[in-house]
């Protein structure tokens, strides 16, 4: 028996969502019935994952920014997520 992730949020955030395993983390969320917050650099690649997620009858928002620009981001982040119930976060954020 586990935590029923609903019960913490409505909303979950997941940055690095573009591939790999933030992808990955932000597809199993939403079988787990979470609205997605997609964070990355690349507008498109989120696109593409949202539509993939929003077949799941799960809403999705797109945030796209680049975290090499340091602290600037999280104002965006911040005005974009306002009002929302998140209970989950997912930091994947990769920097090269």
């Amino acid at each position: 028996m586990g935590t029923n992730l609903t019960e913490m949020g409505k909303w979950a955030v997941v940055t690095g969502a573009s591939d790999g395993i933030g992808k990955a983390f932000a597809e199993q969320l939403a079988n787990l019935g979470l609205n997605i917050v997609l964070i990355s650099r690349s507008k498109d690649k989120l696109d593409l994952v949202a539509s993939n997620i929003g077949e799941n009858t799960v809403q999705t928002k797109v945030i796209s920014v680049d975290f090499t620009h340091g602290v600037s981001v999280y104002d965006q982040i911040k005005e974009e997520t306002e009002g929302m119930d998140i209970g989950v976060l997912i930091n994947n954020v990769g920097i090269a």
